[in-house]
């Protein structure tokens, strides 16, 4: 299974998925993609040759080399018409034909008809596209010009402000198109919990939405904050810092993941548990691998096989032993 327009960690992997009400999570049966709930059981059949994850209550499928989207009942709301698809992000999802981007509406009405050569997803009411004559624009949720952009990159908004690139340097901008800081760092990091990675020599730290530097650039590796803790990486050794820059769980894990829903995924002696935001291992180091608690489950793999847990660590849905991912 792929993600349509975003890259993957692991081929194998296949993606949770959320909606307002309830999750539904993706499986292979057969070689099929089906659907299952948070006790691991089977709600929308194996259907499509491939399938995505749930956003704003729709999701991806493709079958014959088109896609199309389902809602959270396994109805196939949109037909199988475009070529490429990305999640829908407040109402609205890009979708490429014939190699150019538009948006539609959850009825797939097109809001911005297939013009552009490159665009990104909604988020706070804006998108960035670009034009085949190299010009980038910023657009509003109409589809409405709002203003040419002289950067080389547009990230997605995160508390009205998004990351911009210019002359190789990060900054932010507002969402009229306002530079608020100024690029100047190496690299940047969107806003999280309030506060956006930074590097500057080399070396991580942290500013807040007025560009103040609030944790001074002092880290080899640093990830972005959530839950309050920062991960951070010292002698190769990975631990957590609080959002004072403090150390909160000390460096001594082989491998660490960034915190969401309060767990951050940890390996101890070649196997991957998680632990809370005290460092406390809440669920046991016995899995191959894994990816984040997304709405209550995690994607696992134990012994070879793809398993969801739970937040106790329990296994509630298996791959059967021979199934192709």
């Amino acid at each position: 299974m792929k993600r349509y327009l975003h890259g993957m960690a692991v081929a194998v992997v296949l993606f949770s998925l959320i909606s307002c009400s309830k999750s539904l999570y993706p499986v292979y049966v057969g070689g099929k993609v089906a659907y299952i709930n948070s006790k691991g059981e089977e709600v929308v059949s194996p259907s499509y040759e491939k399938g995505d994850v749930f956003s704003d209550k729709m999701a991806i499928v493709s079958q014959d080399g088109k896609l199309g989207f389902i809602n959270n009942k396994g109805q196939l709301v949109i037909p199988l018409s475009f070529d490429q698809a990305g999640p829908f992000h407040e109402g609205i999802a890009m979708v490429i034909l014939d190699e150019k981007v538009g948006y539609i509406d959850k009825k797939g009405n097109y809001l911005v008809e297939p013009v552009y050569v490159r665009g990104g997803n909604f988020s706070e009411g804006r998108a960035s596209v670009h034009s085949e004559e190299g010009k980038t624009f910023l657009i509003d949720t109409q589809g409405r010009v709002l203003k040419e952009l002289p950067f080389e990159y547009l990230g997605e908004f995160r508390n009205g402000l998004a990351l911009i690139i210019r002359d190789g340097l990060c900054g932010f901008m507002d969402k009229n198109g306002v530079v608020q800081i100024e690029p100047q760092f190496e690299y940047a990091g969107s806003f999280f919990d309030g506060l956006a990675l930074i590097v500057k020599d080399g070396k991580g730290g942290y500013i807040n939405k007025k560009g103040e530097v609030v944790i001074s650039p002092r880290f080899s590796y640093s990830g972005d904050f959530s839950s309050g803790r920062a991960l951070y990486v010292e002698e190769e050794k990975a631990g957590y810092i609080d959002k004072k820059g403090s150390v909160a769980i000390s460096p001594q894990y082989s491998f660490a993941g960034n915190f969401s829903e309060k767990l951050a995924k940890v390996q101890i002696d070649d196997y991957m548990g998680f632990i809370d935001t005290k460092g406390v291992l809440v669920i046991p180091a016995e899995f191959d691998y894994g990816e984040d608690f997304r709405d209550g489950l995690a994607l696992m793999v134990k012994d070879n096989l793809l398993v969801y847990i739970d937040r106790k660590g329990h296994i509630v849905w298996s791959a059967e032993s021979g199934e192709e991912f």
